[in-house]
């Protein structure tokens, strides 16, 4: 009988891994199977890299968890190396332990800062696994069409396009939650005008540019991260998969005046395996290796 309820909505078609390596899975009885989309896309370096692999033996045999009022310093380590790794000079972060999670904390924090409960995103993006940014319901979201375009250029957008922005009221948005590369599981880069103008508008409205970077982040867009592809400052980011490289860690991370204005209003969040050991070690010597 099988004890693990699918929910995932596909068959298994392998039930006997026993072992990875690199790009490599191996089942019991020494198949190589080739995996192509590294996990669910979260091994960025390969499955049982041997530097991520000996950091967790490290931090398994010292410390791995800590409660609410301790903390280590592989924690402040790892989070000062994701925040260089974004740009985001005297920003903050918190790790957490599913890139769904990380988004909704940026979502809370930006309707927190604004006092606003409505956010945009564009039309098929893929945000998260629950909250309503997994449903985008259309009293809490502004979801913005947008179409395959190759006439707007540099910072020009096209007719239909700018149609479309101008048409947009966002008095009540919190923010802009934007995903750079990746729509309802397709790979689509949206043109670089139109998302620095939504992004623009949103900011001049008094909202706040959120980057959801769970899925591009790490190098699987050809940079550090989607955004740097738009030249976009973003307020609020979240990242998770290939923080991890196949460890379940993530983190949502805020620049150093969004840090700023969550601490002006004593924001509070918890969970139970916020900022652990043993999963900072891991996001740490993930960023490490990507960096050599």
């Amino acid at each position: 009988m099988d004890s693990i309820l699918r929910c995932y909505g596909y068959e298994v078609l392998v039930r006997d891994l026993a072992r990875a390596s690199g790009c490599d899975l191996f089942d019991a009885r020494g198949r190589r199977i080739v995996d192509l989309e590294a996990g669910v896309w979260c091994a960025c370096l390969g499955h049982n890299h041997p530097r991520i692999a000996a950091a967790i033996r490290r931090q398994l045999e010292a410390l791995t968890h800590v409660g609410y009022r301790t903390t280590a310093p592989i924690v402040e380590q790892a989070g000062a190396a994701l925040l260089e790794a974004l740009a985001l000079k005297n920003g903050t972060c918190v790790f957490l332990s599913s890139g769904s999670e990380a988004v909704e904390l940026t979502l809370l924090a930006a309707k927190g800062i604004t006092g606003r409960s409505r956010l945009v995103t564009l039309e098929g993006t893929y945000l998260g696994a629950y909250g309503s940014s997994s449903r985008i319901p259309p009293d809490e979201w502004i979801a913005v069409p947008l179409t395959d375009c190759s006439l707007c250029l540099d910072d020009r957008l096209c007719p239909e396009h700018a149609a479309i922005l101008d048409a947009l009221r966002l008095d009540s948005v919190a923010g802009f939650a934007f995903e750079p590369g990746n729509a309802s599981g397709l790979v689509k880069l949206p043109p670089a005008p139109f998302v620095r103008s939504l992004a623009a508008r949103v900011k001049e409205s008094g909202g706040l540019l959120v980057v959801d970077e769970v899925t591009t982040g790490f190098g699987r867009t050809g940079t550090w991260f989607g955004l740097e592809h738009y030249g976009l400052i973003p307020d609020a980011v979240a990242v998770g998969k290939g923080l991890g490289n196949g460890y379940p860690v993530s983190a949502a991370a805020f620049s150093a005046e969004t840090s700023e204005a969550l601490r002006s209003l004593g924001f509070r969040y918890a969970q139970s395996h916020q900022d652990d050991p043993l999963g900072c070690a891991v996001a740490a010597e993930v960023i490490a290796v990507l960096r050599e």
